[in-house]
């Protein structure tokens, strides 16, 4: 482990006692004297929206690869659930602004920058032929888009959930085959999309 990680590491976890004792705190106010999980589902819902509303306040950024970390450093903690329940929720109201942007891409060239069911990243020159929000297995939203890759004759679709990563370029931009190489980064690694915003600039559309 090199510095640049060890840092981030210790960073990571001061965050995770952090969030802790925030949550803990907003389970007392709430009139908690059991643990969480022992809480009907209204209770649970009620401190689920007040420690969201603690987060914003606070400007914690949850991101991925801190809910991966927190899981491996709490496994088994109910938090690790509400974290990814959080990021979702906070990433929906950016969905609906992407798909709003990939309206007027319509039957234009884009570059959709993205992590794939896997979290890996994936790159694809393509032409948005639609993009509306969908149900989508257990989401409520999902962005749909419908488009015609590159080289491509037949219409692929694809559905991003709230959970993934998604960076959109209007124009078929370049980018190195060393960027989506599976060995440089890990699953759901955030690094990925901040090394292609460095190279290519601010995205047109972004969650």
């Amino acid at each position: 482990m090199n510095i640049t990680e060890t840092k981030k590491a210790m960073d990571y976890h001061f965050l995770a006692d952090y969030i802790t004792d925030i949550f803990t705190t907003t389970l007392f106010d709430n009139g908690g004297t059991v643990t969480y999980d022992a809480l009907d589902t209204d209770k649970q819902k009620a401190i689920r929206l007040d420690f969201f509303d603690r987060l914003r306040q606070k400007n914690i950024l949850i991101t991925n690869e801190f809910s991966l970390y927190f899981h491996d450093l709490y496994p088994g903690s109910c938090l690790n659930s509400i974290l990814e329940s959080y990021i979702q929720n906070s990433n929906v109201a950016d969905m609906h602004a992407v798909k709003e942007q990939l309206s007027k891409f319509q039957d234009k060239k884009v570059t959709l920058i993205y992590s794939d069911d896997f979290g890996y990243p994936c790159v694809t020159h393509t032409r948005v032929l639609q993009a509306s929000i969908k149900s989508y297995a257990q989401y409520s939203d999902s962005l749909y888009i419908a488009h015609l890759p590159k080289r491509k004759r037949t219409a692929y679709e694809v559905h991003f959930l709230p959970y993934q990563k998604l960076a959109v370029y209007e124009g078929w931009k370049p980018v190195g085959k060393e960027y989506t190489n599976i060995t440089k980064y890990r699953a759901f690694d955030d690094r990925f999309l901040t090394d292609i915003i460095n190279i290519l600039g601010q995205p047109d559309a972004q969650y």
